[in-house]
């Protein structure tokens, strides 16, 4: 979708008489992002920039989604397998010089718990949530893990790090599992966002619904990395680490990745759609690290 089209549909939405409220900040500064009128249709808050899907699964349907997503995703493919070792030892690598010994972990999202691993080799002391039985199953013979949704959870502790590793844009009310996270930090913890999409990025912005990020049934919002300083900031929290890792990861094969975007580049400039997906690139992904401030 060319940007140019973006005024367009924004007054038409007015014209139709369609209110529609950022769930993020209330905003009524909301247009049609991509997919306009189709059952994926994504829209972005012009005030805080988040792109969200306009038709949200209720709880049960995305508890149904990740009943069994161990199986049939997650561990499905061998060599997303081992990708995605690669990528738990590059951002261990991240955050392990921020930790203090024995640091207390919860991992939001924990999947069967082979990211929480590497942090217990390494001495902490590691929980984590996980919404998807088949996963938890796996879980909690090895963690300290808890079942549902993270912002339903009586968890009597607190914590030195709390991890969401490609997490947070798969949650129905991602604001609510931010704010749970801030009030179960010890002084001077940390959040740690990580694999996580980043929607000021270049290919975000040029391939839209073609970007390969975009999964309406699993990524319901995609963030800015301003979006949560601000957020962050509001809860006297400050960022001690920014990187958009590409070149680092396994996915990166700069030669083809490039004249693959340089090809997309053409295309909209020559009023043509894009005819293929995004590839792996600079900027799409995002890690974060925030650290409570003692007050």
């Amino acid at each position: 979708m060319n940007k140019m089209k973006t005024d367009d549909l924004s007054s038409e939405l007015n014209k139709n008489g369609i209110e529609l409220c950022c769930s993020w900040c209330q905003s009524k500064d909301v247009i049609s992002w991509c997919n306009k009128g189709m059952k994926d249709e994504a829209l972005k808050c012009d005030n805080c920039n988040l792109i969200y899907m306009k038709e949200m699964p209720s709880s049960e349907e995305l508890h149904a989604h990740y009943r069994n997503y161990e199986s049939s995703i997650h561990k499905a493919n061998t060599e997303h397998t081992a990708k995605r070792q690669k990528m738990y030892n590059l951002e261990l690598n991240i955050i392990e010089p921020f930790l203090k010994k024995n640091s207390s972990i919860l991992d939001v999202g924990c999947a069967n718990g082979d990211f929480l691993r590497l942090f217990n080799n390494l001495g902490h002391k590691c929980s984590g949530v996980e919404i998807g039985e088949e996963s938890f199953k796996k879980s909690v013979k090895v963690f300290d893990a808890y079942h549902g949704e993270f912002p339903n959870l009586e968890i009597n502790k607190k914590f030195d790090l709390i991890i969401f590793r490609g997490t947070i844009e798969h949650f129905l009310e991602p604001r609510l599992y931010l704010e749970k996270a801030v009030s179960l930090l010890n002084d001077s913890g940390l959040i740690f966002i990580t694999s996580t999409p980043n929607s000021n990025s270049l290919c975000c912005e040029l391939y839209r619904e073609r970007w390969n990020q975009f999964h309406p049934i699993f990524h319901l919002f995609h963030f800015s990395d301003g979006l949560f300083d601000k957020f962050f900031r509001n809860h006297n929290m400050k960022n001690i680490h920014r990187s958009f890792p590409y070149l680092e990861t396994p996915y990166s094969n700069l030669e083809s990745d490039m004249n693959v975007v340089r090809k997309a580049i053409e295309r909209i400039r020559n009023n043509e759609e894009i005819d293929s997906d995004s590839p792996a690139f600079f900027g799409n992904m995002m890690s974060l690290v925030y650290r409570k401030l003692n007050e």
